[in-house]
């Protein structure tokens, strides 16, 4: 199941826990805590789309460059500068990118 397809399940069942919650079959504790999951399994599910996102754009810019011969130091620096730049990416992601792009800069080095 893709992340937009998880997304749309917890928002179906959101409708059901709120549903349940106005019929009387969920007391208010239950909801909040339920509620509150179901939150931070959206955002979850966000951040890791935006990361597969943000990781597939740079595969990209990497192919485009390597095809027009744009490699060098300063290639792998853009790279890097737009990690960093990112605006709400997670330390851990912007950390594996680096790392992503810090072994393509290896690869590309090993083979000039």
């Amino acid at each position: 199941m893709n992340s937009r397809q998880c997304e749309a399940e917890l928002y179906k069942l959101r409708s059901k826990v709120l549903d349940d919650f106005k019929q009387g079959v969920v007391d208010e504790r239950k909801f909040n805590v339920l509620d509150k999951r179901m939150d931070e399994y959206v955002l979850e599910i966000r951040a890791e789309l935006v990361h597969t996102r943000l990781r597939e754009g740079l595969e990209e810019d990497f192919q485009r460059m390597k095809e027009e011969g744009n490699l060098g130091d300063g290639g792998f620096d853009a790279l890097v500068q737009m990690i960093e730049s990112a605006p709400g990416l997670a330390e851990e992601y912007r950390r594996e990118l680096g790392e992503l792009v810090a072994g393509w800069r290896a690869e590309h080095q090993s083979h000039a």
